[in-house]
């Protein structure tokens, strides 16, 4: 009996690195989103392309800039991703609503929290552009681990930012989107 002990215990272990894989797997993921969600956002400065009565609604209506970045996110979600494809409507929009609460708080932090964030972004991005293209396995593998570990350093990093930034209260967690 006590021979089978250790082959159950192998088996839970494979099982935990399994989940804990699949986990980072799937928070890897969203720094491409993220990224691309940033560069967008930084393409405000087009705003007087739109016409002016749209340009006035979105200027002075935090739910609606909110509303939009949360389209937007969709698009992302199932525009970029290609794994996101098969996937449901309904997980499509928890990931959405998962990113974009990721970028919510990532803004809420100071400028070298969100700085740091993006540049942890741009590495993880640049690694899950390799790995797509990485013909060697062992080399696709490692890059889809430091992708995912620089995926999960930019959460924490967004998380430990945005709890720092509103306990020393210069940051609120209100939907308003300007000063």
């Amino acid at each position: 009996m006590s021979s089978s002990l250790p082959a159950k215990t192998q088996q839970h272990s494979d099982k935990a690195q399994s989940i804990v894989k699949d986990i980072s797997d799937k928070l890897g993921q969203g720094a491409p989103l993220l990224l691309a969600f940033y560069l967008l956002v930084f393409c405000n400065f087009t705003a007087d392309l739109i016409g002016p009565q749209l340009r006035e609604i979105l200027k002075n209506n935090d739910v609606a800039k909110h509303a939009i970045g949360v389209f937007l996110m969709y698009f992302l979600v199932t525009l970029v991703n290609p794994d996101t494809s098969d996937l449901s409507i309904l997980w499509a929009m928890l990931t959405t609503i998962a990113v974009y609460l990721w970028f919510f708080l990532s803004t809420k932090c100071n400028i070298y929290v969100t700085l740091c964030v993006i540049a942890l972004l741009v590495v993880a991005y640049t690694c899950a552009t390799k790995a797509r293209t990485a013909n060697d396995k062992t080399k696709k593998n490692t890059l889809i681990w430091v992708q995912n570990t620089f995926s999960i350093a930019a959460i924490l990093v967004s998380i430990c930012g945005c709890i720092f930034s509103v306990a020393k209260g210069k940051a609120s967690l209100s939907l308003s989107t300007g000063p």
